[in-house]
């Protein structure tokens, strides 16, 4: 997309998403890959997404998966982001391979209530470690939130 040259090339997620079409299995194969690649963590982060597979959480569901696939090639997120009208945290990692760190400018650029932060030598699974992020989230809430809860 023009407005976001910074992106996932389309060829990689047209080819993606043509993956998913013919073999799901194989899809989701590639994706714990990208979800973890170029991460010091990647080595818990695969035991982790094993844990989820072996435990069939969530259940591997191919038209809700389809249709996620569907809304990440169509959405058009600069309107949203745009209108935003409160305090808002987007974590990139370091290193994601699907979305750039260079997104972060872009969306920054949309609206000054969004502040971004990147993850160090990270990729895009962010939540794993639980304790990776949790840092940026609570001084990102001591900062737009007053003792009361109220925005400051």
């Amino acid at each position: 997309d023009s407005d976001w040259p910074d992106a996932m090339p389309a060829d990689v997620f047209d080819a993606f998403f043509y993956l998913f079409t013919s073999t799901p299995d194989k899809a989701l194969q590639r994706f714990s890959h990208l979800v973890v690649q170029g991460d010091t963590q990647r080595r818990e982060q695969k035991q982790y997404l094993q844990s989820l597979t072996e435990a069939k959480i969530p259940t591997i569901n191919t038209p809700e998966l389809m249709a996620g696939l569907v809304l990440l090639r169509d959405i058009k997120n600069q309107a949203a982001l745009k209108n935003i009208r409160c305090p808002s945290l987007h974590c990139f990692g370091e290193n994601d391979a699907l979305v750039p760190i260079k997104v972060a400018d872009k969306m920054r650029s949309l609206n000054a209530m969004i502040q971004s932060d990147m993850i160090p030598e990270s990729s895009h699974l962010l939540h794993a470690p639980v304790n990776r992020i949790e840092k940026q989230i609570t001084k990102f809430l001591a900062s737009a939130f007053n003792p009361q809860g109220k925005l400051q």
